[in-house]
């Protein structure tokens, strides 16, 4: 049966038009610094073909640069990856799923990478970001290191600016902590257990292929990083964090004054929880996420948007017909972000809900409980819908706040 051109140019375009949204869909990595030239392959391709600054690299693509050449790849949350010439490297990067938000690992097959892993990663959340070589594998918890991968024998020299991390030895199984500032050798069959201190000349041939305000800033986190946990084992320091006013999105118009009042109600539970937690509440909204958490000390800062606050009215009629209910539910939901000013990293975003209903009458109306007093240390208004909706988003927020900080 022959088939019509126009039928076979249609399904062409059609075929063309899906591929190009799937790629456009998928993660992917971008190459944002080139010097000198650089070439792909393309996942499940055998062929190298050039590659340009900006190019967007997907799951399984490999990447290499000339000799003379330098590069960095970009990952969706902000992880930086600077390549020295003659290095050759597997970008994996998978969709999310159930469990994490987006699957992150590269494979360094040879030559030197330099890794900045700026998000740091929750106590709930697990591991999501690992590199591999031949020998070895590296899981990451917010850090930065250098990676040199001989083409030969595969064997792993990793170096730690900031942070810490877990290497592996794949063939023997076994695992230990590299901390900042130390290396390790791993090679086929060694284990990495033994690290020992960097030496100044080799954080100055860092400077070489890594612009030098990168390491000096990772080693100024480090030092920064060091002291105050030095300070908080003496017993000198506290933890500080501030509130921001929050921003209010719900259609809420009433008296309450919810953008001053929630910071408050959140910075004195998230006190209750920890004594060695500092906790004040700005009188503004945020410019920046660094803004005042630098001018005034602070560890962290926390930035929320009220994006429900409300009661509505449910109708519902049981299964058998017999039956007709009217319910009313008062629900909030918040947006909450926790920033860490000394690491420079988004810690959590996250959102905290309440939901509480009951019997629709007039007590359980906004028009009454929006005239009670907007404290949760009064009986009446702790005690109504809106109230109990409350304080459950607030003990979500408590928990998962202190969950991050405190881990």
């Amino acid at each position: 049966m022959h088939t019509p051109p126009v039928r076979c140019t249609l399904f062409c375009m059609i075929v063309l038009n899906f591929t190009i949204a799937a790629l456009n869909a998928a993660p992917s990595v971008v190459l944002d610094s080139l010097s000198g030239e650089a070439e792909v392959q393309r996942a499940g391709m055998t062929k190298w073909k050039p590659v340009k600054l900006n190019s967007r690299l997907f799951n399984n693509d490999v990447v290499r640069i000339a000799p003379d050449g330098y590069a960095r790849l970009r990952w969706p949350d902000k992880c930086e990856v600077y390549m020295k010439g003659g290095t050759q490297l597997m970008v994996n990067i998978g969709p999310p799923t159930e469990t994490e938000k987006l699957l992150n690992y590269a494979t360094v097959f040879m030559g030197s990478v330099f890794f900045i892993i700026k998000k740091s990663i929750p106590l709930p959340r697990k591991e999501n970001i690992q590199i591999y070589t031949p020998t070895t594998v590296i899981s990451i918890r917010g850090t930065s290191f250098s990676l040199d991968v001989a083409p030969e024998t595969g064997t792993t020299a990793i170096k730690v600016l900031c942070g810490t991390v877990r290497v592996s030895c794949i063939a023997k199984h076994v695992s230990a902590f590299v901390s900042a500032p130390y290396k390790s050798v791993v090679k086929k069959l060694t284990d990495p257990i033994v690290s020992t201190p960097m030496h100044d000349d080799e954080i100055d041939s860092l400077r070489i292929w890594i612009p030098a305000d990168v390491v000096d800033r990772e080693i100024t986190m480090h030092l920064a990083e060091g002291k105050r946990n030095q300070m908080i084992i003496s017993g000198r320091i506290d933890k500080k964090c501030v509130l921001t006013t929050f921003k209010n999105s719900s259609k809420y118009t009433g008296d309450w004054d919810l953008q001053h009042r929630l910071p408050a109600m959140l910075a004195e539970r998230l006190h209750n929880v920890s004594s060695h937690c500092k906790v004040t509440v700005s009188d503004t909204l945020p410019q920046r996420s660094d803004d005042k958490g630098v001018k005034r000390g602070q560890q962290y800062i926390i930035s929320g948007t009220v994006t429900f606050f409300d009661i509505v009215n449910h109708a519902e009629i049981t299964v058998r017909a017999d039956e007709y209910r009217e319910r009313s539910i008062a629900r909030v939901q918040i947006d909450l972000t926790l920033f860490d000013v000394t690491g420079d990293t988004e810690v959590l975003r996250t959102t905290v809900t309440g939901e509480y209903s009951g019997k629709k009458s007039n007590e359980n109306s906004m028009n009454t409980i929006g005239k009670m007093a907007f404290d949760l240390e009064n009986k009446e208004f702790a005690g109504s819908l809106l109230g109990v909706a409350l304080s459950q988003a607030l003990e979500q927020a408590v928990e998962k706040l202190s969950n991050a900080m405190f881990q």
